[in-house]
């Protein structure tokens, strides 16, 4: 599975964005609890990296687990071309148990957070999936803080390397946390084009392509001040880190 179940309660419109993550994600309606029924954190590894904080675009691997110990949801470390997590934290982008319970972790770290049904999936929990009220436990791996632009290569190119000026021509797809699909070259009908570093495009992408080889393909994951910041733009809400799979055809200079 692929954070199915975050998947499974992103779904909505992109103009409802903040009043759902607010009011589902949060799952303020539940009647349960942990005992004592509070928020329990548990590290069982630290860190060495960069902390987490509130406001800080994040990346993160982890398996969510049941009362019962059964998995219901996890991200697949092992495949490096599928989209990861990521999110800005504190924001009310995913669960209210994660905004509070991930801040404060290191990059390398591995923290279990046991998470009452307020903070969860409420009374309704998720139909098929989560029972009402039931305390869910997440072991959360914290892989990346991202300052600007996280870069993976999916594929290294073999041609003409990109530098500031190049003219390229490239195919791309690109995602929000929820794993919606808001933009692609597709949808226009045509591979994309524009010169590097001339402000043509958001700064994350000036950034992130320098470096590819022609023929390569490349993920960009931009945290939300490199993207579209604080007032997002049409479909893309405000502080969104926004993931991009882009394949480079050519570097097109006169």
């Amino acid at each position: 599975m692929r954070y199915n179940i975050l998947k499974s309660v992103f779904t909505f419109t992109i103009a409802g964005f903040f009043l759902f993550t607010t009011s589902l994600l949060s799952g303020c309606d539940s009647g349960g609890s942990t005992p004592n029924g509070e928020l329990i954190k548990e590290d069982l590894t630290v860190g060495t990296g960069a902390k987490a904080e509130v406001g800080k675009a994040i990346l993160v691997s982890y398996v969510g687990k049941l009362e019962d110990g059964s998995v219901f949801d996890q991200s697949d470390s092992s495949d490096t071309t599928d989209v990861p997590l990521s999110f800005t934290l504190g924001l009310g982008q995913v669960l209210q148990g994660w905004d509070e319970g991930i801040p404060g972790m290191k990059v390398g770290g591995t923290r279990r957070l046991t998470i009452p049904p307020d903070k969860a999936y409420g009374r309704n929990g998720v139909p098929d999936l989560i029972p009402g009220n039931e305390t869910v436990t997440f072991d959360i791996t914290l892989d990346a803080v991202i300052e600007d632009v996280f870069i993976r290569d999916l594929a290294v190119g073999d041609g003409a390397t990109v530098k500031n000026g190049d003219n390229l021509t490239m195919d791309y797809v690109g995602t929000l946390t929820s794993g919606q699909v808001f933009d692609s070259s597709a949808s226009h009908g045509q591979p994309f084009q524009f010169v590097v570093g001339s402000g043509q495009v958001i700064s994350g992408w000036d950034l992130g392509v320098v470096g590819m080889k022609v023929g390569g393909k490349r993920m960009l994951i931009i945290a939300p001040p490199f993207a579209y910041g604080t007032t997002g733009f049409g479909s893309i809400p405000p502080f969104s880190v926004l993931t991009f799979v882009i394949d480079l055809r050519s570097i097109d200079n006169p």
